[in-house]
């Protein structure tokens, strides 16, 4: 489950625990308590998207509330569709 504010501080430790996982399986992030998702944040899950994909695995983030949906899509990214940016990069 990722951490209600999503802010720099957290986004370090989510890059931690990210980078234990292996890349060759599936992640679900669990989003419902996300009610600040920041840029950092965003780059760090976008970046072991990238980096799980090239491993054979995938990740999703689900289930984030509308809050944390409208921050994404200040930074131009569709909540819904987070991962399939991943995918098109």
């Amino acid at each position: 489950m990722l951490q209600e504010r999503l802010d720099g501080a957290a986004a370090i430790e989510l890059a931690a625990e990210l980078s234990k996982l292996p890349c060759d399986g599936t992640v679900v992030l669990d989003g419902s308590r996300v009610t600040h998702f920041g840029a950092l944040a965003l780059q760090v899950v976008l970046s072991a998207g990238k980096t799980f994909l090239s491993g054979g695995g995938t990740i999703r983030c689900v289930d984030l509330p509308d809050r944390a949906a409208s921050h994404l899509a200040a930074m131009g990214i569709d909540g819904e569709k987070l991962m399939e940016v991943v995918d098109d990069a």
